[in-house]
């Protein structure tokens, strides 16, 4: 009798001891959340986070300096549960003559490198567009400056087929009406090979913010251009990919939207969705528009109690749905056609336009900065379940 019951406490133990095992590996995990935070010395900005290769996560952004009250670029790198792996900052890359950065977006190559795009204020105070390459453990590489004789800003990077890279942002180099859209051509080493700009017929400005490829082989760039002192319109621009200097194929206008930074995707259907700030009476508020596979406006949906200050992001989910993250830390979950399911605020500020990922459990990672007492701000790195709650 007592060897059955022996038996039997041994088969108990063993089946708590393979529920416990398998634990992570149901389908219903996803309540896995955290909420992280990160000092770079400074107060921080945040413009980005991106997937990295070994399953982890590398966040782009701006601190000012405690010291000198200068600005730096920096790169934080997490695992997969939001422990830091590295913090990386021009104050480690040597630039003793840079000392005014922005970083504003980031890649990561094949080789699992980093590339980082930005803006970089010169002795003189003009602007120029950089890039600079960062190691896998954070140790900086090169870097290379853009730009001609007045101000030129990076927004936005894509990797090519080469292994070179596409530069996007705006130059004042070639008129005094006001900046231009401009794309800068670079190779795998990151040096200049050529520049494609568009002549703007806007007596103010035209600035390159958001530049995608399509799912037939064209680029889509988001461009704002104001059209009087006051107001602006988003114009959405798709160009051939193979030859960056020929005309554009489509160029569609959207009125009255601010100088928030927005976001743009391509769905799996071959529409584009738009998340920004909509000029509405005397507020901003955010808009999300759908447009067809030609970037005419099909679906326009406005949040009128939400009101954008800095950047917004947006994601297509697996499901079809999308998540947009306003830069006040709302985020709302959207069926395909832009109709509200659900929204969750968290304590978080973005600036940048790419502050939201999905990850594969249906949950989502969210980067931007919290206030940790008086004016101080640090970097947070927060993981949701597939309904936005933090656990």
């Amino acid at each position: 009798m007592k060897f059955y019951a022996w038996i039997l406490i041994f088969l108990l133990i063993i089946s708590f001891s393979c529920e416990k095992w398998n634990y992570e590996k149901r389908p219903d995990h996803d309540f896995v959340t955290f909420e992280k935070t990160f000092d770079v010395n400074g107060n921080e900005q945040v413009y980005g986070i991106i997937p990295t290769l070994d399953n982890g996560f590398a966040i782009i952004g701006t601190v000012k300096l405690s010291i000198g009250g200068e600005s730096a670029a920096f790169l934080i790198k997490t695992d997969s549960i939001g422990n830091g792996d590295w913090i990386s900052s021009n104050q480690q890359w040597n630039f003793s003559t840079h000392t005014n950065e922005t970083g504003r977006d980031i890649i990561q190559t094949q080789n699992g490198e980093y590339v980082i795009l930005g803006t970089r204020i010169k002795d003189d105070l003009t602007k120029q567009l950089y890039i600079i390459n960062i190691q896998q453990n954070g140790n900086f590489n090169w870097e290379n400056e853009f730009g001609f004789e007045q101000n030129e800003e990076g927004y936005s990077i894509l990797s090519k087929e080469d292994n070179g890279f596409l530069l996007f942002g705006y130059s004042s180099s070639f008129n005094d009406r006001g900046n231009e859209a401009i794309i800068y051509v670079a190779d795998a080493q990151g040096e200049y090979v050529t520049y494609y700009r568009r002549n703007i017929s806007s007596p103010y400005d035209d600035q390159g913010l958001c530049i995608i490829p399509t799912s037939n082989n064209n680029y889509v760039l988001l461009i704002n251009t104001c059209q009087d002192e006051t107001n602006s319109c988003l114009n959405l621009l798709t160009i051939l990919q193979n030859d960056l200097s020929a005309p554009h194929i489509d160029s569609i206008a959207f009125g009255n939207y601010s100088n928030v930074l927005p976001s743009i995707i391509q769905n799996t259907e071959g529409r584009f969705a738009i998340a920004g700030g909509f000029k509405s009476d005397e507020e901003t508020i955010l808009n999300l528009i759908i447009t067809n596979n030609k970037g005419q406006n099909i679906i326009t949906k406005s949040f009128p109690d939400i009101y954008p200050t800095k950047g917004v992001s947006i994601i297509q989910t697996v499901s079809g749905e999308y998540a947009i993250l306003n830069s006040d830390g709302t985020l709302i979950k959207t069926t395909g056609e832009g109709a509200e399911i659900w929204r969750q605020l968290y304590d978080i500020t973005t600036h940048g336009n790419n502050c939201i990922l999905e990850t594969s459990d249906g949950g989502f990672v969210l980067a931007g900065i919290t206030n940790t007492g008086s004016s101080d701000f640090d970097v947070k790195l927060i993981k949701t379940d597939s309904n936005g709650n933090i656990r």
